[in-house]
């Protein structure tokens, strides 16, 4: 496989992630109340909460960060481990994520008395749990996957990527330099994949929650996260499976 052949694999990678991360980032703010990828907006909920005293919402917020560092801690010894043996660490994590992903199908989404969805700091057992394991998947994700045709990026959090392009664009211009604008745009079309999985994921639910919040039967009732989480979890065992048979054959996508 040729390096250029690499490149572009690794770009299509990057971009199903960044999609992914749309969807994701988008159903725990929307569906569980919370943003748990990411963890900008937990920390400032934390000490606004603490001054108020919302006791709930401090502890959702606690929750979530801890269960971030966490799993940066858990990817990181998986990191170390590999790279001592020589093995790559991308295909394990997207398996772990394939597998906490799993057990959000079997929570359903809860409404409140007024047929709104729960919000997390009513502290139901539903976002606490979901919230807990979007926040692995966050970790895992942010911290597995930093290279994007041998350039930095994130596929849950934009304000990085956004720096990016518009200082890769600017450089373009400035300095008539053809890398950087192919930087530049890779960047763009990682933010429009990331939109597009947003936008996938808030109609998704915007259209089919006044179907399910009322059903009481429980299969019914996880259809939605059936419908949307069985293809992510099949994208992430299919890069697992890829990203092993490039390993097998000494051709890495994602240089550190």
């Amino acid at each position: 496989m040729k390096k250029s052949k690499n490149l572009t694999y690794s770009l299509v990678l990057a971009l199903t992630l960044g999609f992914i991360g749309g969807i994701l980032e988008t159903y725990s703010l929307f569906n569980r109340g919370y943003f748990a990828l990411m963890q900008t907006g937990n920390l400032i909920s934390i000490f606004t909460n603490l001054i108020k005293l919302d006791w709930n919402s401090l502890g959702i917020s606690l929750i979530a960060v801890f269960s971030f560092i966490i799993g940066l801690i858990i990817a990181n010894l998986i990191e170390y481990f590999c790279i001592k043996r020589q093995k790559d660490y991308h295909p394990i994590e997207l398996f772990i994520s394939a597998i906490l992903l799993s057990f959000i199908i079997f929570v359903p989404v809860e409404f409140n008395e007024v047929g709104t969805i729960l919000e997390a700091k009513d502290f139901s057992f539903s976002n606490v749990f979901s919230n807990v394991l979007l926040s692995l998947i966050g970790a895992f994700l942010l911290e597995s996957f930093r290279k994007m045709n041998s350039i930095n990026f994130t596929s849950t959090m934009m304000t990085a990527n956004l720096q990016r392009m518009v200082h890769s664009l600017v450089n373009a211009e400035e300095n008539h330099d053809k890398k950087e604008l192919v930087n530049g745009i890779d960047y763009l079309f990682l933010i429009l994949t990331f939109s597009s999985g947003v936008c996938a994921s808030f109609s998704y639910y915007y259209f089919l929650n006044p179907v399910f919040k009322n059903e009481s039967n429980y299969l019914f009732s996880i259809l939605p996260n059936l419908i949307l989480v069985i293809p992510i979890i099949l994208i992430f065992f299919f890069l697992f499976i890829y990203l092993f048979d490039l390993r097998r054959k000494n051709k890495a996508i994602f240089s550190e």
